[in-house]
C-alpha cells in the first residue's frame, strides 16, 4: 500500500550545516517563496514534521527546517547550558546566516516556546507567528496530564518502547485504534534523540519562565492551532495566549491530539495558508 512518503521525502533536499553560537546547526530548505521557519519540539528532529503538511506548505513558501542544537544533525558546544533563549538565538542566527531579514515562524510544542522567545527578542525578524500545540509556559501554563508528563520524562527502554509511549501521548486512543499503521503517516527519524540530549532539553523546557507577562509586547499576528484532545499541552494553553492578544487567531481542531499535524495535515496546512495570506 502506498503512503505519503512515496510522494514526499525531505531527505531528497540537501542537508546543510551552519556554525552558530559554537554549535553546528543542520538544516534543509524546501520550496520557494516567502520564508517560513519551522521549529521542532521536545525530542523531535526536523525529519519528524508531517510530510503532507510540508508538501502543501512548500507549494507556496520556502520552508527552512533545522534540528535544535545537540539533536540529530546538529551539534552542541558542550559548554552552554540548554535554554529556550539559547535555542531562539540559534534560530535567529540561522535566519541571519541565510540572509533572511524577515520570516514567518511555525513552532510545535516546545518549539512554540522557542518561537515566542524569538518573536519577543527579535521582533523585526518575525513576520507572522504560528503556534501549534503551544502555551505560555511558566506558572500560568496548564500542565500535561500526569500520564503524558510521565511518558515525556521517561527515556528508559528500547526505541520501540519509547515510541509506543510517545504515540500514546501524541494521539487520542480512539484515533490511534482506527489508524494503527503508524508508519504510514508518522516519519520515524533517521537519527533519533538520545536520553543524553532529551534530558537537558527537558530541563530547558521546564526552567523556561514563560511568556505570559510579555505577550503584550508581541508586534506580530499570531495563529494558535491546537487539538481539543491534546494531553501534552492542553488546549486551554492556547486560549490563555489568545486572550492576552488582540491579533490572534484561535483555532481548536476537534478530535486532534498533540500530534494534530499527523492526524489532519491538510486541514492544518490550509488553515496556516489562510492565516499567512
Amino acid at each position: 500500500m502506498s503512503n505519503v512518503f512515496d510522494t514526499f521525502d525531505i531527505k531528497k533536499y540537501p542537508l546543510q550545516k551552519m556554525n552558530i553560537n559554537g554549535a553546528q546547526i543542520g538544516y534543509r530548505k524546501i520550496g520557494s517563496g516567502q520564508p517560513l521557519l519551522l521549529i521542532t519540539g521536545y525530542g523531535a528532529t526536523m525529519d519528524m514534521w508531517a510530510p503532507e503538511l510540508l508538501r502543501d506548505l512548500a507549494e507556496k513558501y520556502q520552508l527552512i527546517l533545522f534540528d535544535n542544537r545537540g539533536i540529530a544533525c546538529s551539534t552542541s558546544d558542550e559548554t552552554s547550558a540548554f535554554s529556550i533563549r539559547l535555542f531562539a538565538d540559534d534560530a535567529a542566527k540561522l535566519l541571519d546566516g541565510l540572509g533572511i531579514k524577515r520570516a514567518h515562524v511555525l513552532g510545535w510544542s516546545m518549539g512554540t516556546y522557542i518561537a515566542q522567545e524569538l518573536a519577543l527578542n527579535y521582533p523585526l525578524v518575525v513576520d507572522k507567528l504560528i503556534l501549534h500545540a503551544g502555551g505560555p509556559g511558566g506558572e500560568e501554563a496548564i500542565p500535561p496530564e500526569p500520564a503524558a508528563s510521565a511518558a515525556l520524562a521517561d527515556t528508559s527502554g528500547t526505541m520501540e518502547e519509547r515510541e509506543a509511549r510517545a504515540f500514546a501521548s501524541l494521539f487520542p486512543a480512539d484515533w490511534l485504534m482506527q489508524n494503527p499503521c503508524v508508519s504510514e503517516y508518522f516519519p520515524i527519524p533517521e537519527i533519533a534523540a538520545t536520553p543524553a540530549v532529551m534530558e537537558p532539553q527537558l530541563r530547558a523546557l521546564m526552567s523556561w519562565s514563560g511568556s505570559y507577562s510579555r505577550l503584550n509586547q508581541l508586534i506580530c499576528e499570531v495563529l494558535l492551532i491546537s487539538g481539543t484532545e491534546d494531553v501534552v499541552v492542553p488546549l486551554d494553553n492556547s486560549r490563555i495566549i489568545a486572550e492576552k492578544l488582540t491579533t490572534a487567531w484561535y483555532i481548536p481542531i476537534a478530535g486532534g491530539g498533540h500530534g494534530l499535524m499527523y492526524q489532519y495535515p491538510r486541514k492544518m496546512a490550509a488553515t496556516i495558508g489562510c492565516f499567512l495570506d
